[in-house]
């Protein structure tokens, strides 16, 4: 189960949709008693979304959302004829939808994102209650790596704005990290603190600027580092984080968020997870193409 779950994802990365959903069916059917997490919520979007015309885009070419004043960055689509505040979240893998939005996983008719329609829209379905809590907003959708990927898009934080593009626009040169999917759903990039390297996931809809998970410490050199507890519980320290040519000083870690499950969910060994409180301060740019994170 685990190499077709593998093999499904390349095919979902490369277009071919009808085969994923043919492999996932097989990886469902070998998994037997203990079915997979993954598995379970993506078959019945990809199995949607091979029916139609996955992510075609109608429309202008691009299209600039603003971001709403809140804490997270959060944009305004609408899904089919609704209305709704999604939550630009790359640490999830397809389009998310809370329940009082869609009952079921499937595929997103039409989604606007201004300017900008987009056809046949995989999605899971998950309750967002807690981000709705967390923000103090009626938020009903989580715009995941996938769509970010496919519509070249640019999250300019310090411009308050979310940029897509149909199709892949000319890149200035800008400082870059290689884009990594270590298992082809989720997102990372390389990071070096001091002599040590290892990878950090990129979570846009995380409230804090760089998480560690259990062992990430370890894993980067930092255990023995001057940790300093919180109120909230986790504990904090900083050093001098490299992502690529980006050159960062002093970042705040906080270990004590993350749980064996962020490494298990990922499907490779990370360290920890690069929040929005770092990247709020950057324009970044996911260029699948040229497998690059940009920075500005």
């Amino acid at each position: 189960p685990a190499l077709l779950r593998l093999r499904a994802r390349a095919q979902l990365a490369a277009g071919d949709w009808a085969a994923a959903a043919s492999t996932l069916e097989a990886a469902a059917r070998h998994a037997g008693d203990e079915p997979d997490p993954w598995t379970e919520a993506t078959r019945p979007a990809v199995r949607a979304a091979a029916a139609g015309e996955p992510y075609a885009t109608r429309g202008d070419a691009s299209a600039e959302l603003p971001l709403e004043a809140l804490p997270l960055p959060v944009v305004r689509v609408r899904v089919d004829a609704l209305e709704t505040l999604a939550v630009v979240g790359s640490g999830a893998h397809f389009a998310v939808l809370d329940p009082s939005v869609r009952a079921t996983a499937g595929a997103i008719d039409e989604l606007t994102l201004g300017a900008l329609r987009v056809r046949d829209v995989p999605h899971t379905v998950r309750s967002l209650e807690a981000v709705r809590e967390a923000l103090g907003a009626d938020v009903g959708m989580v715009i995941g790596a996938d769509l970010l990927l496919r519509l070249h898009a640019t999250l300019d934080g310090p411009g308050g704005r979310l940029v897509l593009h149909a199709e892949r626009p000319a890149r200035p040169d800008t400082t870059t990290a290689p884009l990594l999917r270590p298992t082809g759903a989720f997102l990372a990039v390389p990071a070096r603190v001091g002599a040590h390297e290892g990878w950090l996931t990129l979570d846009t809809a995380g409230l804090f600027p760089v998480a560690l998970g259990p062992g990430g410490d370890e894993a980067l050199g930092l255990a023995d580092a001057a940790w300093q507890a919180t109120a909230q519980g986790p504990s904090m320290t900083v050093a001098d984080v490299r992502l690529g040519a980006l050159h960062a000083e002093g970042l705040p870690l906080v270990r004590g968020l993350l749980d064996e499950s962020h490494a298990r969910a990922v499907g490779a060994p990370v360290a920890g997870s690069l929040g929005w409180t770092v990247l709020s301060q950057l324009a970044i740019t996911f260029d699948a193409p040229a497998g690059v994170l940009r920075f500005e």
